[in-house]
């Protein structure tokens, strides 16, 4: 039963079309690229429509210097399918903690950490409280630097200034801390890391450290032409374990987000000699990639 209402509360957040908020964004874009505006559906209003969904949320929240425009973005985000999961998740609760009770775990989290390295809840929280007393200096200086890096920002356009750093402002000041203290420039990243190489580097050192062929498959049955279908083989005998597809590029169908999953289980491997049996089954991957400024694609 928890494990249904989980599945139906990712299925409400993952399951497309996702919600659409209209942001108002002004005559300048606010720091996002031209590419990514043009992707945009504009409404009759002349604001434009940004999907909730993560290759238009993500960029917005790390690049866009409006600090109003990410708030709303930030708020429809973390409200997502608040109405349809809210009575689910007070439901699972309920449930998790009767399950831990009836199985002898104080708390559901005991029974879950049980089979882990961690054991149980006490070990996590002295782990945290230990590795929060190590890292609490670094925090603070970090966490004044991206203050003053607002103080500054805010000053130069105009924005009051309240000497906090909210849940919407992170990821764009994380971004521009890159910028300006470590002259990290994402778009021209992406242009020495193009798709087609960045995607075999990692497939080869995959296959180095795994004992591996990756050998595509011609005419796969895929959800899109792009979708590549990849026969993994064991590559001392050649036997094949099991198959995936790569697909990197965002869709609303299967899902709208970066995910790796099971599909199914072809069939089981003749008993071997070895303690471990290796089932061939087939998976499915959706990984992240990026438009620069130039239009160009690049893993994010």
């Amino acid at each position: 039963m928890t494990s249904k209402k989980r599945g139906r509360e990712t299925v409400n957040v993952n399951e497309p079309p996702h919600p659409v908020h209209n942001v108002c964004v002004r005559p300048l874009p606010g720091g996002l690229a031209e590419s990514y505006m043009r992707g945009l559906e504009k409404a009759d209003d002349g604001r434009y429509k940004v999907s909730l969904e993560y290759p238009q949320y993500y960029p917005l929240m790390k690049r866009c210097f409006i600090p109003e425009t990410r708030r709303k973005m930030e708020a429809a985000f973390q409200s997502r399918c608040k109405e349809e999961n809210t009575s689910i998740l007070e439901r699972l609760i309920s449930l998790r903690a009767k399950m831990a009770e009836l199985l002898g775990f104080r708390t559901h989290a005991d029974y879950v950490l049980e089979m882990n390295m961690a054991r149980n809840t006490r070990n996590v929280s002295r782990f945290l409280d230990a590795f929060h007393e190590k890292l609490k200096l670094v925090g603070e200086q970090e966490r004044c630097y991206i203050l003053e890096l607002k103080r500054r920002e805010c000053g130069e356009r105009g924005y009051e200034f309240d000497g906090q750093i909210h849940a919407w402002d992170l990821p764009y000041y994380m971004n521009r801390v890159e910028q300006v203290k470590f002259s990290v420039d994402k778009d021209k990243l992406i242009e020495y890391f193009p798709l087609e190489v960045v995607t075999e580097g990692l497939l080869g050192i995959y296959q180095d450290l795994l004992g591996l062929t990756f050998q595509p498959v011609p005419k796969p049955h895929a959800w899109h032409p792009d979708v590549r279908l990849f026969s993994a083989r064991d590559a001392a005998s050649g036997e094949e374990i099991g198959q995936f597809y790569l697909d990197l590029h965002p869709r609303c169908v299967p899902v709208s987000s970066c995910v790796l999953f099971r599909l199914w289980i072809l069939k089981p491997s003749p008993p071997t000699t070895n303690a471990h049996t290796i089932h061939p089954l087939v998976s499915a991957g959706w990984l992240g990639v990026q438009e620069g400024h130039t239009g160009g694609w690049g893993l994010s």
